[in-house]
């Protein structure tokens, strides 16, 4: 082969994956406390309960566990010209399972008595590092920083017009963070396997393969840009793989177009999935059978769901349900949230039927 036809290969690796942290920072020029890097990290917590089918099928059923029942005691009365207490709590208890938080907006009459209370979504909200006072802004859930759209309100007291911000008792942060915030990034796996796997049947191009150009090779620096363009459009999860670039002379020194060994990556993809499947379950302490998520078991046991559901109501449940209450007497409402109940027998008669 002549010098001048050797062939140039460009093989583009994988990029680093950066995952977002709940870091809080205290910035010179805001008041409040950002809450991520890019003072978005709420946003990411939203978006893996919007895409991440088994997450929201774990938050959706823990919620209606939780507040399901109704209450024990007290008056379900409008707290707003629009809700009725027990729907407040409901949406409180559901941004609880997603932020490890909720807000609430207290307004009070004249006489200080709470005349209305509205639920506030957690990812407008920052706080001061005093905790004093509340920053709303309905653009932070964009991730937008700052603005005349922010408006400071006082932190729950006698205000006319203030905010409550509850969040999980046992946490040392000034924010929220869910009881998943250990299996974040298995979420974010299975939410990129979702989309590898979309990809390669939306784009039915082919990943791990190689791509000549016979054209004569380019200037190294244009080679760069070529392959820079090549990957920002077919690679990642939503382009299904990186490619091999090859830059040749022409036909006689290339490769022709083949698709490379995929090095058992179904197999590899299956057990991503699994254990990451299984770390999300984990950070709940559930098992999939409670959500109807069990496609490796044949038949419903019935035994297997009691044992499984009692453990998940003693241990998740019902401390949750606790804790909502508090959150709530602190505001001077008062009641208790039913236990949550499933007759095993009319169970068992349903899983024989089917």
């Amino acid at each position: 082969m002549e010098e001048n036809k050797a062939i140039n290969l460009a093989f583009s690796g994988c990029d680093e994956v950066i995952v977002p942290k709940p870091i809080e920072i205290k910035q010179s020029n805001r008041d409040y406390v950002s809450f991520g890097e890019d003072n978005n990290f709420p946003v990411e917590l939203y978006d893996s309960y919007i895409d991440c089918s088994i997450l929201q099928a774990i938050i959706n059923g823990a919620t209606d566990y939780t507040s399901g029942s109704g209450f024990e005691i007290g008056e379900d009365n409008y707290v707003n010209p629009k809700q009725k207490l027990s729907d407040l709590v409901k949406q409180c208890t559901l941004d609880y399972y997603i932020y490890g938080a909720f807000a609430i907006q207290v307004l009070r009459n004249d006489y200080k008595e709470i005349k209305k209370i509205y639920s506030l979504d957690p990812a407008k909200i920052r706080l001061s590092e005093d905790e004093e006072t509340v920053y709303y802004n309905d653009q932070f859930f964009k991730g937008y920083n700052t603005g005349k759209r922010t408006k400071k309100y006082p932190a729950f007291g006698d205000h006319k017009n203030s905010i409550f911000y509850y969040k999980r008792p046992t946490l040392r942060t000034l924010y929220g963070l869910p009881l998943w915030i250990g299996s974040f990034k298995s979420i974010r796996n299975l939410i990129e396997l979702d989309q590898y796997h979309l990809s390669l049947i939306e784009n039915q191009f082919t990943p791990s393969a190689i791509i000549s150009f016979n054209e004569g090779k380019p200037a190294e620096e244009q080679q760069k840009k070529i392959e820079a363009k090549i990957n920002e459009k077919f690679s990642g999860s939503k382009n299904a793989g990186k490619l091999m670039v090859v830059f040749s002379d022409s036909k006689e020194t290339s490769p022709d177009l083949f698709k490379l060994d995929d090095d058992n990556y179904g197999e590899k993809f299956q057990n991503l999935y699994k254990t990451s499947r299984e770390n999300v379950f984990i950070s709940f302490r559930c098992t999939s059978q409670l959500f109807g998520l069990s496609p490796d078991i044949t038949a419903f046991n019935s035994v297997e769901f009691e044992q499984s559901f009692k453990l998940f109501k003693k241990t998740v449940i019902e401390p949750i349900q606790r804790e909502i209450e508090r959150g709530f007497e602190a505001l001077g409402y008062n009641f208790t949230l039913k236990e949550f109940t499933i007759n095993f027998d009319d169970l068992e008669k349903g899983g024989q039927n089917e």
